[in-house]
């Protein structure tokens, strides 16, 4: 049997603020796209049970749009269950929507129980009341193969959305499915695997790499997951030192020689080192890496070459802060620049 797990789709979220107008529209409706991906991969597969370990939604009350379209790709697939809990972001449930849902499994603040052959899952929602209390009463059948279900951070200590993994111990657990975290993590844990599937798909340039979720084969009781990978774009972050160019064309074709773009993924790229002429036009960079991906932002974060033994005799605030910061014998020469770079940015009134 195989089951699949995932979590933090974060329907209606907002996205990086560096993403233009136009595409945080598009990238929304492609966040709802990828669910319905997930879904099919399920069909494809002859998979019938998905775990939707929280988060589904970005705010405690949703969006009509959002939750119409969740509850209406249940509704299509009836030979699935979907077994949604819920995480810290999407507490509101509006019964009204999925009341006559049948295949919509759903988890309260006491444990509920799902079986399905010899497997059994397990679920509970956190909230203050059972915080102290919901390890002691788990209550799960060594004969059976048990997964868990929970939406939480990994703690040692007690409180909204910790999970103690020493808590859960000789509990019979056989695979702690969780939800929370944004990147894929499969470890393990006292006497059982735990992990995070991940976002489905990023968000933002702090959710960078392959998003997607965990499909769970099952066999002589035996849980092996594997991530599949489902989302169309990734975001990548990227930092290129331009120190050895010489022109802005010069810096396009060093970026396009050591960068293996895909046209299907959003960059960001970072540009440090030192100029080595006059004006730098990230317009101009853009513009020579034409096409090269599906979304590109350049930042700057590189620094003007300046000679600074010239400022030594100056009665300017800028003379007095290289007096300062040469005589200073407790720096590197490398120090030294950096931290000048830095003042002299600073003075223009250019961002650091």
């Amino acid at each position: 049997m195989k089951i699949l797990h995932l979590a933090d789709l974060h329907l209606g979220s907002k996205l990086d603020s560096s993403l233009v107008s136009g595409l945080n529209k598009y990238l929304k409706l492609e966040l709802r796209n990828t669910f319905n991906l997930a879904v099919s991969y399920a069909k494809e597969n002859a998979i019938k049970v998905i775990m939707l370990a929280g988060d589904i939604f970005d705010s405690d009350y949703p969006n009509e749009r959002d939750k119409t379209f969740f509850y209406d790709v249940i509704k299509a697939n009836p030979d699935i269950d979907f077994l949604y809990l819920r995480g810290n972001h999407d507490q509101d449930r509006d019964q009204s929507l999925y009341a006559n849902i049948t295949n919509l499994k759903t988890f309260n603040s006491s444990w509920t129980y799902y079986n399905y052959d010899n497997i059994c899952i397990a679920g509970i929602e956190m909230e203050a009341g059972n915080l102290h209390s919901y390890y002691q009463t788990l209550d799960l059948d060594a004969s059976k193969i048990n997964i868990v279900m929970l939406h939480g951070e990994i703690s040692d200590s007690f409180g909204n959305y910790k999970i103690n993994l020493k808590k859960l111990a000789n509990k019979h657990i056989n695979y702690l499915a969780l939800g929370h975290m944004h990147k894929c993590l499969i470890a393990n844990g006292p006497d059982f695997i735990y992990a995070y599937p991940g976002c489905l798909m990023g968000r933002s340039f702090d959710e960078t790499g392959p998003k997607g979720l965990l499909e769970l084969a099952i066999d002589n009781n035996i849980i092996t997951p594997k991530f599949i990978p489902l989302a169309k774009h990734e975001l990548i972050d990227l930092v290129f030192d331009i120190s050895q160019y010489n022109s802005d064309y010069e810096v396009s074709l060093g970026v396009q020689k050591s960068i293996n773009f895909n046209k299907n993924n959003l960059y960001r790229l970072t540009l440090i080192g030192s100029q080595n002429y006059p004006i730098l036009s990230l317009a101009s960079i853009k513009i020579y890496l034409n096409d090269v991906a599906f979304f590109l932002i350049i930042v700057n974060k590189s620094h003007i070459k300046l000679d600074f033994s010239n400022y030594l005799e100056d009665k300017t605030i800028k003379g007095e802060l290289v007096r300062i910061v040469t005589n200073n014998h407790n720096l590197t020469d490398s120090e030294k620049d950096q931290i000048l770079n830095y003042a002299f940015k600073a003075l223009r009134g250019e961002s650091l």
